[in-house]
């Protein structure tokens, strides 16, 4: 895998990477990276992203109506995946394992779709 090829990832290996979770749980930001230049933080959707070694920017789009996700919405239509996502991370403040769960249930009906994203390697310690 190079860096910046594409990667297709279905919504369900999506939301088994954000249960991978392995770093603190960021809340309202994406990724901290610590003085040295590690990731340091993340929240569900990064955490998803670095496990996945794809670009958040890609799911982040321009103002989260743009990103990959954007199109893909809950059983009830009033929710796309990454503001659901983001609302359970920021706003209701639940665990990884808890928003996954959650995450399965409302969209059990997108967990096949193919989304197409940029590979990026993120700096984490080992």
């Amino acid at each position: 895998m190079t860096l910046g090829d594409k990667k297709e990832v279905t919504v369900g290996e999506f939301i088994d990477a954000i249960e991978q979770n392995g770093f603190r749980q960021a809340r309202g930001e994406w990724i901290r990276y610590s003085d040295s230049g590690y990731v340091n933080y993340a929240c569900a959707m990064g955490q998803a992203c670095i496990n996945l070694e794809v670009s958040y920017q890609d799911v982040r789009g321009r103002g989260f109506s743009s990103g990959v996700f954007s199109d893909i919405r809950s059983d009830t239509h009033e929710w796309n995946l990454t503001g659901y996502i983001m609302d359970l991370n920021d706003v209701k403040r639940l665990s990884c394992k808890e928003i996954a769960k959650r995450v399965r249930e409302k969209f059990s009906h997108s967990l096949h779709k193919k989304v197409s994203f940029s590979t990026h390697k993120y700096p984490v310690k080992e």
